[in-house]
Formats: structure tokens, C-alpha cells, sequence
């Protein structure tokens, strides 16, 4: 057993500014807490506060509140005092000497997570730069003077406090404060005392309940009203997420509706979890509340209502930022076959708190038709991973009718096709013209680190003449992300959408760094379920001929009518997206240096990126490594222009289409 501490690093980019114990006061007092100017050890509760400033211009926060671990209170603070000009912050914390976490701060955002010595083990709430964007997004974060921060995968040690002192140092934080401990600061330099806010009574506001969606966590509520697979006899936690503004009760009610259940479904228990939350993350692992109900009833029984409790919810200003997050996770176990559908409802004991109702959710747990034959490696009695078995069913299970096209170029002329393209999808969807659009742009990564992201709502017939959408495609706008969500009314998420991205830019100092001839991706999709075609007003047909048309004016490399469990989603800075296909080719993109690669046309004509029934694949990317005599006797194939539309024969199998383009599948590397 060593040592267990946590610790807050501020990091100045510049100098001047405020003095380091004014931010502190004024990052407290955001969060509800407010000097205190007696003697710290009396009263009570007292937070005891000691800032240490450093040569370089920036200090050590240590609270003792936090002395050993987090109680989100160095989280929550750390966006606050990221807020202001020219500082980054850095929240540190190590366990028993051989773990440890790093958080980086910037401009009111926790924007990376560093943890050894085992990075998976970061919790899904926090966001993690990729390897090769790290270093610049520290440099551009904590300052010119800063680093050099290491590009390679963190090194494995027994102490932690090592790794995390050189991140630290690099950052420009002296190495005696990096392992500075609350028991280590002498009684006099404790200056800064704060006092615990009032406490708003049980009996005041009624606890303001909404919901929140996280697509990592809840990817069943995003598919909805198509179904999520699960995996036949395996239980499965499935996830709601409610954010709490009030609080000030113990207990919830909460009642699950199930309707449509064909099959076994057996629903085990339903857990309650509450987390300190604040500006989008969850700032603390240590919940503020939890209780689990055990069940043992199959959902064809009918509906549950039941009571989670105790669960003591603390007071909460409502006219604050701070929320807390309440989990719901109901347990389930799928027979072979089965389905269903899912609604929930969420009160709590206080009787001024009508239920608030949940996105419901549409379950099945069939048995995947086609397996590729990448998905158990080379070795047929390997076990698929659990990132595998979930590919598999998600390309099993028809939820999403994608229009996924990869164009040669990126030309002013075939930018304005695309943005036309994208504007005839919008006007296609009429069930959306009373609903709601969202754009979202995210440009390239600028030399420094540094992401421009832009997200703006609007309504869907003001998208041609909004001025981010007029600049958004154009080359100029250095956009590598540009994507917009269409909600019909009453749809609590997004029912279609559509995605420009384009290749991320290497790093000038890599292998192939060279190579930046980008392949665009513009992709179309839509909720493939009866009630969504209700609601966008577009069916199956209607969408394979809109994306038909546009191929014709496009002559992409490769394109495809997919219909899976999977909304399209590329590569960003932030992560490496494969699609399901890819993943289960049984290539270790990171080892073959291959991860961010994929989106340059060097790749795109020459690999597949999918596969599905209906494909278009040019005379470039075919080559001479297809036998189109083999082809045709699996698949009807259609000349259109320099594209053989591919359309696999009602008596054929997918394995067969597989093993014909087995050449030019992304598996085929070298």
C-alpha cells in the first residue's frame, strides 16, 4: 500500500492576470462557497484551502476536503477556473502509489484524461485525445514555454507518481509540488478558508427532473424507434440518465411499461445511481445516492411500478449550474428470438414532482444471420472480443438505412455538389419541416492543438440561408466535420441526419505525412422503423432513390445502401471511428499504424470500408483484382458510368459476395 493523494495544478499560458488565490475565491464562490474569515478549525463544515504559488506564474490548490480522494469538488472547480483568459487547469490524484489519473482543462472543458497504468480504465464520462493529437493539445493548452509532452503510449511503472510528475513538469508544475500532500503544508500557509453554503429546505422547490442523453451510453435510446440488439442469454444493463436540479428528497418512483414483447425477455433488478454532474461530465466516481431493487420477472408479465429507496438527494440551488445525475440501469436477460419494446417513467416522494416520462427503447435478440469471416481471426476457435460479438449484431440488426458514399476529391465543384446534396435530403424529410435541426462543425486541428466547434438549432428551412451553413462546405472553412440531426416533432432525439468529414491531417513528422489527398465521406441516414418513415415522411424506397440519384452526379470510389445498427460516424481528433465491418476484419489497426489513414484516397481506392447488399464500387477500386465473373454469379452488377452497382442475388449470401471481394475488403492489408 503507498500513498493516495489528489491535488489541483493551476497552469498560466502568460503571464499578468489576476493573482492565483483571487481565481481560487472566485472559483468557490461559483460553486456555492464563501470565505470564511475565522479560525479554520472552527465551525462547522469548513473546507480548508491552501495555495501554493510556483516560479512559473501558476499554484498548487490542495484541499483538504479532497486530500485523499475527489468528492468532485476539484473537478467542478477546475472548470470554473479553466474559465479564465490564459489558464489551464490540471486535476491529479494517485492510489496506493500505482495509479494514477491527469485530467486536462481548457476554456470551461475537461478536454483530456491521462490514467496509468491502464488507460481503459478512464471512465466513459471523460474525454481522451487520441496518441497523436495529444502533445499539441497540451502544448496549445498549458502554453509555448510547456513540454515537450511525450507522443508514445504512457510508459508501464510501479509508481505512478513517476509518470505523472513528468506530465506535470512538462506543464510547467515543479516537481516538488507534484506529489505535495494536504498533511505536507505547514499550518501557516492555510489562507484561503470557505465556509459550506446554506442548505435550501427538503420542503422548498420541487426537484426539476430532464433527461439527458449520452450516445456512448445509451446507444438503444439513439436508434429508437428501430431496436438495439442484444446478445441471446447474456444480461445486459441498459442505461437512463436524469439530471437533477433541485434535489431535497429521498426516494423514486419509478414505473416500466412493456409492450410488444415477443419471446422471453427476463428483467433481474433496476439499480439507481446518483453522481455529482456539472457542465456535461459527471465530476466525481464517489455517487451521491444509490439503490437496487432485485425483480426475477419476465417484461410479458406486465407493467412495474416500483420504489427506489432510500435515496437521499441533497439540496440543490436551481439557479445554479450544478446537477446531479441519476443512472437508472434495469437488467436484462434476452431468450433467443426475443423482443420488446420499453417505456419508463421517473417521479420521486416528493408530491409536487409530476413522473417524468423517458425515451423508451425497442430490444431484440436475434441470432445473426451472417457472421463475416474476419470476425474470429485466422483462428476459427478464438473467442470474438466483446467489441466483435457486439459488431456482428449490430450489422445483423436493421435499425439504420445509411447512405454511406466516398468521393474522389474534394474540389470547389464537388463541395457544392455535396452541400446541395445535403439540402434535397433536408427538403426529402417533410415530416421535419415543423421539427428541428441541429448543425454541428467541427474544424481541423489548428498547429497548436486547438478544435473550432460550432453547434446551433434551428429550424429546418432556415438551413440554406443561415450563414454557418453557407460557409460550412466550402474549402476555405477548413471544416473537417460538418453534420446536421433532423428531430420531427414530439421525437424526444434525432430521427435523420447527414455528415460531410473529411481525412484528418497527419502530423508532419509521421511516416506517409505526405499523404493528404483526402477521400471525402458524405453519408445520409434515417431511423429504419414504420413509425419513423410516418414521421419523416420518407420511406425505404423514397431514400434508396434520393441516394441513387445523387451517386449518379457524384461517381463516387465506393458507396453503399447499409442497413445496420449504426448511424455512420467517422474519424475525429478526438477518436478513431472504424465501421463495424472494419472491426471485424481482425486487423490491429493501431499496430499497423493504419488508424487515421483510412479517410485519404490512397486507402479509399484501394480497400473497401463496408460491406452490404447493395454497393456501388468504381472501375478504380475493383482494378483488375476483382473477378467479375464470380461476381456476377452472386450479384446482379450494373454499369453505371465508371460504377458497378453490385446488388447481391435473392439466392446468394453475403458470405459469398464476401468471398468474391475478398481482394479489396480492408482486411487484404499489404
Amino acid at each position: 500500500m503507498g500513498s493516495t493523494f489528489s491535488a489541483l495544478h493551476i497552469v498560466r499560458r502568460s503571464s499578468g492576470g489576476p493573482a492565483s488565490e483571487a481565481i481560487v475565491e472566485a472559483g468557490y464562490a461559483r460553486l456555492g462557497w464563501a470565505p470564511h474569515p475565522g479560525d479554520p478549525d472552527a465551525g462547522n463544515p469548513l473546507r480548508r484551502v491552501a495555495v501554493l504559488p510556483n516560479p512559473q506564474g501558476g499554484a498548487t490548490l490542495l484541499d483538504d476536503g479532497c486530500a485523499r480522494f475527489d468528492d468532485g469538488t476539484l473537478r467542478a472547480l477546475a472548470v470554473e477556473l479553466s474559465r479564465t483568459p490564459n489558464v489551464a487547469v490540471l486535476v491529479a490524484a494517485v492510489e496506493d502509489s500505482d495509479i494514477f489519473t491527469l485530467l486536462l482543462y481548457a476554456d470551461g472543458h475537461q478536454i483530456d484524461a491521462l490514467s496509468g497504468p491502464d488507460e481503459e480504465a478512464l471512465g466513459p464520462e471523460l474525454t481522451q485525445a487520441s496518441l497523436g493529437t495529444r502533445p499539441a493539445l497540451w502544448t496549445s493548452a498549458c502554453g509555448p514555454g510547456s513540454g515537450p509532452f511525450p507522443s508514445a503510449p504512457l510508459p508501464t511503472t510501479s509508481f505512478a507518481e513517476e509518470v505523472m510528475e513528468a506530465w506535470l513538469t512538462a506543464a510547467g508544475i515543479p516537481p516538488e509540488h507534484a506529489s505535495l500532500q494536504f498533511s505536507d503544508v505547514p499550518y501557516a500557509m492555510i489562507r484561503s478558508y470557505v465556509a459550506a453554503p446554506s442548505a435550501a429546505p427538503v420542503d422548498g422547490p420541487a426537484p426539476a427532473l430532464e433527461t439527458y442523453f449520452d450516445p456512448d451510453d445509451c446507444p438503444h435510446l439513439r436508434l429508437y424507434p428501430g431496436p438495439w440488439p442484444l446478445a441471446p442469454g447474456e444480461a445486459t444493463s441498459l442505461k437512463w440518465i436524469v439530471l437533477c436540479s433541485a434535489g431535497g428528497f429521498d426516494g423514486l418512483d419509478l414505473r416500466l411499461d412493456f409492450s410488444e414483447v415477443t419471446g422471453d425477455i427476463h428483467l433481474s433488478s433496476v439499480r439507481a445511481v446518483a453522481y455529482p454532474f456539472h457542465n456535461g461530465q459527471i465530476t466525481s466516481p464517489n455517487p451521491v445516492a444509490q439503490a437496487e431493487q432485485t425483480i426475477g420477472r419476465d417484461l410479458s408479465d406486465g407493467p412495474i411500478s416500483i420504489t427506489l429507496g432510500p435515496f437521499p438527494m441533497p439540496a440543490l440551488d436551481p439557479a445554479a449550474r450544478r446537477r446531479i445525475a441519476i443512472l437508472l440501469t434495469p437488467i436484462v436477460t434476452p431468450g433467443p428470438g426475443s423482443a420488446a419494446r420499453i417505456g419508463l417513467s421517473l417521479g420521486t416522494c416528493a408530491p409536487e414532482t409530476a413522473p417524468l416520462p423517458l425515451p423508451p427503447a425497442r430490444l431484440v435478440a436475434a441470432a445473426p444471420g451472417w457472421v463475416p469471416r474476419g470476425a474470429h481471426g485466422p483462428d476459427s476457435e478464438r473467442t470474438p472480443s466483446l467489441t466483435e460479438a457486439e459488431a456482428v449484431r449490430v450489422l445483423a440488426t436493421p435499425s439504420v438505412l445509411s447512405g454511406i458514399s466516398i468521393l474522389p476529391g474534394a474540389s470547389d465543384a464537388a463541395r457544392a455538389e455535396m452541400q446541395a446534396a445535403a439540402e434535397r435530403f433536408v427538403v426529402a424529410l417533410p415530416g421535419c419541416a415543423d421539427g428541428s435541426l441541429t448543425l454541428r462543425t467541427l474544424k481541423h486541428m489548428t498547429p497548436s492543438g486547438s478544435i473550432a466547434k460550432k453547434q446551433i438549432d434551428m429550424a429546418p428551412g432556415a438551413l440554406p440561408p443561415d450563414k454557418l451553413w453557407r460557409r460550412a462546405f466550402l474549402a476555405k472553412s477548413d471544416m473537417q466535420t460538418v453534420a446536421i440531426t433532423l428531430r420531427p416533432p414530439g421525437a424526444a432525439l434525432p430521427m435523420a441526419g447527414c455528415s460531410l468529414q473529411m481525412a484528418l491531417r497527419p502530423d508532419p513528422e509521421e511516416p506517409g505525412a505526405e499523404d493528404t489527398d483526402p477521400a471525402p465521406h458524405l453519408s445520409f441516414w434515417m431511423i429504419d422503423h414504420p413509425e419513423a418513415h410516418a414521421a419523416l415522411g420518407l420511406d425505404h424506397t423514397g431514400f434508396a432513390a434520393l441516394f441513387a440519384d445523387w451517386l449518379a452526379h457524384a461517381q463516387p470510389l465506393q458507396a453503399y445502401l447499409a442497413r445496420a445498427a449504426w448511424i455512420p460516424e467517422f474519424d475525429l481528433y478526438t477518436d478513431y471511428a472504424h465501421t463495424p465491418y472494419e472491426e471485424l476484419t481482425g486487423v490491429d489497426w493501431f499496430r499497423t499504424g493504419l488508424n487515421g489513414t483510412m479517410m485519404r484516397r490512397s486507402w479509399c481506392a484501394a480497400r473497401l470500408r463496408f460491406l452490404s447488399a447493395m454497393m456501388w464500387v468504381s472501375d478504380e477500386v475493383a482494378g483488375d483484382r476483382v473477378d467479375l465473373t464470380a461476381l456476377s454469379a452472386v450479384a446482379d452488377v450494373e454499369r453505371m458510368g465508371d460504377l458497378n452497382r453490385i446488388v447481391l442475388k435473392p439466392q446468394a449470401r453475403m458470405e459469398d459476395l464476401e468471398a468474391v471481394l475478398a481482394p479489396i475488403l480492408p482486411g487484404a492489408v499489404g
